[in-house]
């Protein structure tokens, strides 16, 4: 059975793909111990050479590090 926190992180994370800007949009939540920490999509980061794309989780683990997340901490992203 699914939580109701749970329902709320994967709610933030198909809100969160519906702002991509790609044809396969995706989004990811992060939480650790249950806490929200952040939410992030899919997108096309430009460069003057190609463009290239980050996953979800991958952008949504980078957002949560620039705001202070240790790299060796344990979370749990959702992903849809």
């Amino acid at each position: 059975m699914i939580s109701n926190k749970d329902t709320l992180f994967i709610s933030q994370a198909i809100e969160a793909a519906s702002k991509s800007n790609m044809k396969s949009r995706h989004g990811a939540c992060l939480a650790i111990s249950g806490k929200y920490m952040g939410v992030a999509e899919n997108s096309i980061l430009d460069s003057k050479k190609e463009n290239w794309s980050m996953h979800a989780e991958m952008n949504v683990l980078k957002r949560c590090q620039l705001k202070g997340m240790q790299p060796n901490q344990k979370c749990n992203i959702v992903c849809c």
